[in-house]
Protein backbone atom coordinates (compact mmCIF):
# COMPACT_ATOMS: atom_id res chain seq x y z
CA UNK A 1 0.00 0.00 0.00
CA UNK A 2 1.67 3.13 -0.83
CA UNK A 3 0.66 6.80 -1.41
CA UNK A 4 3.22 7.69 -3.90
CA UNK A 5 1.34 7.42 -6.71
CA UNK A 6 1.34 10.41 -9.65
CA UNK A 7 -2.35 11.10 -10.76
CA UNK A 8 -2.89 12.72 -13.67
CA UNK A 9 -2.60 16.55 -13.06
CA UNK A 10 -5.55 17.64 -11.07
CA UNK A 11 -5.77 20.89 -9.18
CA UNK A 12 -5.28 20.47 -5.57
CA UNK A 13 -8.48 22.42 -4.82
CA UNK A 14 -10.27 19.66 -7.33
CA UNK A 15 -8.86 16.70 -5.93
CA UNK A 16 -10.21 17.85 -2.49
CA UNK A 17 -13.30 18.27 -3.80
CA UNK A 18 -13.62 15.12 -5.58
CA UNK A 19 -12.48 13.53 -1.89
CA UNK A 20 -15.48 15.72 -0.15
CA UNK A 21 -17.91 14.70 -2.27
CA UNK A 22 -16.97 11.13 -2.28
CA UNK A 23 -16.80 11.26 1.58
CA UNK A 24 -20.18 13.33 1.86
CA UNK A 25 -21.93 10.37 0.01
CA UNK A 26 -19.71 7.32 1.84
CA UNK A 27 -20.21 8.25 4.73
CA UNK A 28 -23.94 8.43 4.87
CA UNK A 29 -24.54 5.28 2.78
CA UNK A 30 -22.09 3.40 5.38
CA UNK A 31 -24.17 4.68 7.82
CA UNK A 32 -21.18 6.65 9.68
CA UNK A 33 -23.53 9.54 10.62
CA UNK A 34 -25.77 8.11 13.35
CA UNK A 35 -26.94 11.40 15.25
CA UNK A 36 -29.79 13.39 13.89
CA UNK A 37 -29.14 16.25 12.02
CA UNK A 38 -30.09 19.01 14.75
CA UNK A 39 -27.33 17.77 16.79
CA UNK A 40 -24.83 18.79 14.18
CA UNK A 41 -21.84 17.72 12.09
CA UNK A 42 -19.58 15.38 14.31
CA UNK A 43 -16.05 15.49 13.45
CA UNK A 44 -15.82 12.36 12.09
CA UNK A 45 -18.78 13.45 9.74
CA UNK A 46 -16.81 16.70 8.75
CA UNK A 47 -13.47 15.56 8.18
CA UNK A 48 -13.01 13.30 5.39
CA UNK A 49 -10.26 10.11 6.08
CA UNK A 50 -6.96 10.14 4.72
CA UNK A 51 -6.57 9.17 1.15
CA UNK A 52 -4.66 6.09 -0.35
CA UNK A 53 -3.78 3.85 -3.34
CA UNK A 54 -2.39 0.45 -3.54
CA UNK A 55 0.51 -0.12 -6.09
CA UNK A 56 3.65 1.81 -7.68
CA UNK A 57 2.27 2.45 -10.79
CA UNK A 58 -1.44 3.51 -11.74
CA UNK A 59 -2.74 0.08 -13.79
CA UNK A 60 -1.07 -1.50 -10.78
CA UNK A 61 -3.32 0.99 -8.35
CA UNK A 62 -6.24 -0.31 -10.47
CA UNK A 63 -5.47 -4.38 -10.23
CA UNK A 64 -5.03 -4.48 -6.46
CA UNK A 65 -7.92 -2.12 -6.20
CA UNK A 66 -10.32 -4.63 -8.01
CA UNK A 67 -8.92 -7.58 -5.73
CA UNK A 68 -10.26 -6.10 -2.96
CA UNK A 69 -13.40 -4.24 -4.65
CA UNK A 70 -14.41 -8.06 -5.88
CA UNK A 71 -13.83 -9.36 -2.42
CA UNK A 72 -10.99 -12.02 -3.42
CA UNK A 73 -8.31 -11.17 -0.85
CA UNK A 74 -8.87 -7.86 2.02
CA UNK A 75 -5.41 -7.80 3.93
CA UNK A 76 -2.18 -5.58 3.35
CA UNK A 77 1.31 -6.57 4.78
CA UNK A 78 3.98 -4.18 5.31
CA UNK A 79 6.86 -3.80 7.14
CA UNK A 80 6.62 -2.87 10.67
CA UNK A 81 9.24 -0.38 11.11
CA UNK A 82 7.55 1.54 7.89
CA UNK A 83 4.24 1.93 10.70
CA UNK A 84 7.39 3.58 13.33
CA UNK A 85 5.72 3.36 16.90
CA UNK A 86 2.21 3.24 15.77
CA UNK A 87 0.27 0.98 13.44
CA UNK A 88 -3.12 1.17 12.41
CA UNK A 89 -5.88 0.86 14.94
CA UNK A 90 -8.89 -1.42 14.11
CA UNK A 91 -11.25 1.20 13.36
CA UNK A 92 -9.42 3.46 11.46
CA UNK A 93 -10.92 4.41 7.98
CA UNK A 94 -9.20 5.12 4.69
CA UNK A 95 -10.47 6.24 1.21
CA UNK A 96 -8.76 3.92 -1.66
CA UNK A 97 -8.01 6.23 -4.77
CA UNK A 98 -7.99 4.23 -7.97
CA UNK A 99 -5.16 4.78 -10.56
CA UNK A 100 -6.07 8.19 -11.74
CA UNK A 101 -6.74 9.38 -7.94
CA UNK A 102 -10.34 9.07 -8.44
CA UNK A 103 -11.86 7.99 -4.47
CA UNK A 104 -13.34 4.78 -5.01
CA UNK A 105 -13.79 2.87 -1.79
CA UNK A 106 -14.52 3.77 1.98
CA UNK A 107 -12.52 1.41 4.30
CA UNK A 108 -12.05 0.04 7.82
CA UNK A 109 -9.27 -1.59 9.49
CA UNK A 110 -11.06 -4.88 11.27
CA UNK A 111 -8.08 -6.51 11.93
CA UNK A 112 -4.31 -5.67 12.61
CA UNK A 113 -1.56 -8.56 13.75
CA UNK A 114 2.04 -8.09 13.86
CA UNK A 115 3.57 -10.93 12.90
CA UNK A 116 6.85 -13.07 11.51
CA UNK A 117 6.38 -13.58 7.96
CA UNK A 118 6.42 -17.53 7.90
CA UNK A 119 2.76 -16.95 9.85
CA UNK A 120 1.27 -14.67 7.30
CA UNK A 121 -1.57 -16.15 5.09
CA UNK A 122 -0.18 -14.76 1.81
CA UNK A 123 -3.20 -16.58 0.42
CA UNK A 124 -5.60 -13.60 1.91
CA UNK A 125 -3.09 -10.60 0.62
CA UNK A 126 -4.28 -8.29 -1.83
CA UNK A 127 -0.70 -8.00 -3.12
CA UNK A 128 0.76 -11.50 -2.39
CA UNK A 129 3.12 -11.32 -5.36
CA UNK A 130 4.75 -7.70 -3.61
CA UNK A 131 5.00 -10.03 -0.20
CA UNK A 132 8.63 -11.19 -0.09
CA UNK A 133 9.60 -7.75 -0.44
CA UNK A 134 7.11 -6.79 2.24
CA UNK A 135 9.48 -7.88 5.24
CA UNK A 136 11.37 -4.94 7.00
CA UNK A 137 14.30 -5.19 8.67
CA UNK A 138 13.08 -6.36 12.14
CA UNK A 139 11.56 -9.27 10.80
CA UNK A 140 7.99 -8.36 11.60
CA UNK A 141 5.34 -7.19 9.64
CA UNK A 142 1.88 -5.88 10.40
CA UNK A 143 -1.17 -8.05 8.50
CA UNK A 144 -3.77 -5.28 8.15
CA UNK A 145 -7.27 -6.83 6.89
CA UNK A 146 -9.77 -4.19 5.26
CA UNK A 147 -13.21 -4.17 5.07
CA UNK A 148 -15.39 -2.06 2.15
CA UNK A 149 -17.98 0.06 3.83
CA UNK A 150 -18.90 1.83 0.59
CA UNK A 151 -17.31 1.38 -2.98
CA UNK A 152 -18.28 3.19 -6.44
Amino acid sequence: MTDSIEHDPVDEAGEDERVRRFWTVASERAKLATMPGYFGPSPLASVPPPTWSFGEDPAESDRLLGVLLAGERDATAVPAAEYGEAPPVVGTLGIVLDGSGRPRALVSTRSVEVMAPHQVDVAGLIDAEAFPGAVGPDGQVVVERLKVLYEE
